[in-house]
Protein backbone atom coordinates (compact mmCIF):
# COMPACT_ATOMS: atom_id res chain seq x y z
CA UNK A 1 0.00 0.00 0.00
CA UNK A 2 1.28 3.46 -0.89
CA UNK A 3 -0.27 6.52 0.73
CA UNK A 4 0.69 9.76 -1.01
CA UNK A 5 -0.02 13.10 0.69
CA UNK A 6 -0.09 15.79 -1.99
CA UNK A 7 -2.37 17.62 -4.37
CA UNK A 8 -3.52 15.54 -7.31
CA UNK A 9 -1.75 17.52 -10.03
CA UNK A 10 1.73 16.99 -8.58
CA UNK A 11 1.83 13.20 -8.11
CA UNK A 12 1.43 9.86 -9.82
CA UNK A 13 0.42 6.55 -8.23
CA UNK A 14 3.16 4.13 -7.22
CA UNK A 15 3.32 1.57 -10.08
CA UNK A 16 4.56 -1.12 -7.66
CA UNK A 17 1.81 -0.71 -5.04
CA UNK A 18 -1.13 -3.09 -4.81
CA UNK A 19 -3.22 -0.20 -3.44
CA UNK A 20 -2.64 3.50 -4.09
CA UNK A 21 -4.21 6.03 -1.73
CA UNK A 22 -4.07 9.77 -2.33
CA UNK A 23 -4.52 11.95 0.75
CA UNK A 24 -5.38 15.37 -0.61
CA UNK A 25 -7.50 18.47 -0.22
CA UNK A 26 -8.86 21.38 -2.17
CA UNK A 27 -10.28 24.37 -0.28
CA UNK A 28 -13.23 25.23 -2.50
CA UNK A 29 -16.70 23.86 -3.16
CA UNK A 30 -15.68 21.86 -6.24
CA UNK A 31 -12.56 20.56 -7.94
CA UNK A 32 -10.79 22.27 -10.84
CA UNK A 33 -10.92 20.82 -14.32
CA UNK A 34 -8.47 17.98 -14.81
CA UNK A 35 -8.54 16.75 -11.22
CA UNK A 36 -11.10 13.99 -11.81
CA UNK A 37 -8.88 12.14 -14.27
CA UNK A 38 -5.90 12.50 -11.90
CA UNK A 39 -7.90 11.17 -8.94
CA UNK A 40 -9.18 8.22 -11.01
CA UNK A 41 -5.61 6.87 -11.09
CA UNK A 42 -5.76 6.18 -7.34
CA UNK A 43 -7.73 3.38 -5.66
CA UNK A 44 -8.84 5.58 -2.76
CA UNK A 45 -8.91 9.29 -2.05
CA UNK A 46 -8.65 10.44 1.56
CA UNK A 47 -9.79 13.97 2.44
CA UNK A 48 -9.52 15.74 5.82
CA UNK A 49 -13.11 16.99 6.25
CA UNK A 50 -16.79 16.59 5.41
CA UNK A 51 -16.56 19.84 3.44
CA UNK A 52 -13.90 18.24 1.22
CA UNK A 53 -15.98 15.07 0.94
CA UNK A 54 -18.98 17.07 -0.33
CA UNK A 55 -16.82 19.09 -2.76
CA UNK A 56 -15.17 15.97 -4.19
CA UNK A 57 -18.54 14.20 -4.52
CA UNK A 58 -20.06 17.29 -6.16
CA UNK A 59 -17.23 17.11 -8.68
CA UNK A 60 -17.88 13.47 -9.56
CA UNK A 61 -15.58 11.38 -7.35
CA UNK A 62 -17.45 8.12 -6.59
CA UNK A 63 -18.40 7.78 -2.90
CA UNK A 64 -16.93 4.27 -2.63
CA UNK A 65 -13.47 5.71 -3.38
CA UNK A 66 -13.70 8.59 -0.86
CA UNK A 67 -12.82 8.46 2.84
CA UNK A 68 -12.75 11.25 5.43
CA UNK A 69 -9.51 10.90 7.40
CA UNK A 70 -9.08 13.94 9.68
CA UNK A 71 -5.65 15.49 10.08
CA UNK A 72 -3.64 14.97 13.22
CA UNK A 73 -0.70 16.67 14.86
CA UNK A 74 2.14 15.88 17.25
CA UNK A 75 0.89 17.25 20.57
CA UNK A 76 4.38 17.11 22.07
CA UNK A 77 5.95 19.13 19.28
CA UNK A 78 3.10 21.61 18.73
CA UNK A 79 2.58 22.86 22.27
CA UNK A 80 2.49 26.45 23.55
CA UNK A 81 5.65 26.05 25.63
CA UNK A 82 8.98 25.86 23.90
CA UNK A 83 11.36 27.83 21.74
CA UNK A 84 10.07 30.71 19.63
CA UNK A 85 11.50 31.43 16.22
CA UNK A 86 13.14 34.78 15.68
CA UNK A 87 11.07 36.76 13.23
CA UNK A 88 12.35 39.14 10.57
CA UNK A 89 13.51 42.44 12.15
CA UNK A 90 10.73 44.41 10.43
CA UNK A 91 8.22 42.63 12.66
CA UNK A 92 9.93 43.09 16.01
CA UNK A 93 7.73 44.85 18.57
CA UNK A 94 4.57 44.29 16.53
CA UNK A 95 1.55 42.06 17.05
CA UNK A 96 2.10 39.58 14.22
CA UNK A 97 -0.60 37.94 12.15
CA UNK A 98 0.74 34.74 10.58
CA UNK A 99 -0.47 32.93 7.46
CA UNK A 100 1.28 29.77 6.23
CA UNK A 101 0.51 28.50 2.72
CA UNK A 102 1.79 27.55 -0.70
CA UNK A 103 1.59 30.59 -3.00
CA UNK A 104 -1.40 30.01 -5.24
CA UNK A 105 -4.53 32.05 -5.73
CA UNK A 106 -6.86 29.44 -4.20
CA UNK A 107 -5.22 30.10 -0.84
CA UNK A 108 -6.79 33.57 -0.82
CA UNK A 109 -3.60 35.57 -0.33
CA UNK A 110 -5.12 38.38 -2.41
CA UNK A 111 -8.14 38.61 -0.08
CA UNK A 112 -5.88 38.48 2.97
CA UNK A 113 -3.72 41.34 1.68
CA UNK A 114 -6.79 43.44 0.83
CA UNK A 115 -8.36 42.87 4.26
CA UNK A 116 -5.10 43.61 6.07
CA UNK A 117 -4.46 46.82 4.09
CA UNK A 118 -8.04 47.99 4.60
CA UNK A 119 -7.72 47.51 8.35
CA UNK A 120 -4.13 48.54 9.11
CA UNK A 121 -1.72 51.19 7.95
CA UNK A 122 2.00 50.52 7.98
CA UNK A 123 2.37 52.87 10.96
CA UNK A 124 0.33 50.71 13.37
CA UNK A 125 2.08 48.25 15.73
CA UNK A 126 0.95 45.18 13.78
CA UNK A 127 2.51 43.06 11.08
CA UNK A 128 1.57 40.37 8.60
CA UNK A 129 3.94 37.48 8.04
CA UNK A 130 3.21 35.44 4.93
CA UNK A 131 5.23 32.25 5.43
CA UNK A 132 5.02 30.78 1.96
CA UNK A 133 6.26 27.81 0.00
CA UNK A 134 6.58 27.78 -3.77
CA UNK A 135 5.66 24.24 -4.85
CA UNK A 136 4.00 25.55 -8.00
CA UNK A 137 7.19 27.16 -9.26
CA UNK A 138 6.38 30.82 -8.66
CA UNK A 139 9.53 32.90 -8.38
CA UNK A 140 9.92 35.36 -5.52
CA UNK A 141 9.98 38.34 -7.95
CA UNK A 142 6.68 37.12 -9.48
CA UNK A 143 5.14 36.70 -6.02
CA UNK A 144 6.20 40.20 -5.01
CA UNK A 145 4.80 41.59 -8.27
CA UNK A 146 1.47 39.83 -7.68
CA UNK A 147 1.30 41.15 -4.11
CA UNK A 148 2.19 44.63 -5.39
CA UNK A 149 -0.76 44.46 -7.82
CA UNK A 150 -3.09 44.00 -4.85
CA UNK A 151 -1.40 46.74 -2.82
CA UNK A 152 -1.54 49.11 -5.80
CA UNK A 153 -5.30 49.17 -5.29
CA UNK A 154 -4.53 51.02 -2.04
CA UNK A 155 -1.87 53.23 -3.58
CA UNK A 156 0.81 51.18 -1.81
CA UNK A 157 3.68 48.79 -2.53
CA UNK A 158 5.46 46.08 -0.57
CA UNK A 159 8.66 48.11 -0.50
CA UNK A 160 6.87 50.77 1.58
CA UNK A 161 4.82 48.34 3.68
CA UNK A 162 7.59 46.91 5.86
CA UNK A 163 4.86 45.54 8.16
CA UNK A 164 4.04 42.97 5.43
CA UNK A 165 6.73 40.32 5.08
CA UNK A 166 6.75 37.59 2.41
CA UNK A 167 9.00 34.87 3.83
CA UNK A 168 9.90 31.81 1.76
CA UNK A 169 12.41 30.37 4.21
CA UNK A 170 12.33 26.54 4.34
CA UNK A 171 11.60 25.35 7.88
CA UNK A 172 11.53 21.87 9.40
CA UNK A 173 8.82 20.64 11.78
CA UNK A 174 10.55 21.92 14.95
CA UNK A 175 11.14 25.32 13.38
CA UNK A 176 7.51 25.49 12.22
CA UNK A 177 6.34 24.72 15.76
CA UNK A 178 8.61 27.52 17.01
CA UNK A 179 7.14 29.84 14.36
CA UNK A 180 3.55 29.04 15.38
CA UNK A 181 4.45 29.95 18.95
CA UNK A 182 5.61 33.31 17.61
CA UNK A 183 2.36 34.39 15.93
CA UNK A 184 0.17 37.11 17.42
CA UNK A 185 -0.46 35.17 20.60
CA UNK A 186 1.61 36.80 23.30
CA UNK A 187 3.96 38.46 20.84
CA UNK A 188 3.86 42.22 21.08
CA UNK A 189 0.91 44.26 22.23
CA UNK A 190 -1.56 46.43 20.41
CA UNK A 191 -1.74 49.65 22.39
CA UNK A 192 -5.07 51.43 22.18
Amino acid sequence: VTITDCIATLVEPDPFAALNVLRTTFETDRLPEGWLSRLARFNEVWVPSQQNYRAFRRSGVPPERLRVVPSCYDEHLYRPEGPRLTLPPELHGRFVFLSVFDWQLRKGWDLLLRAYCQEFSGAEPVGLLLKISRAHGHTLPLIRAQADEVLAGFGQALIHRTDIVVWDLSLGAREMAALYRRGGFGYGQIKT
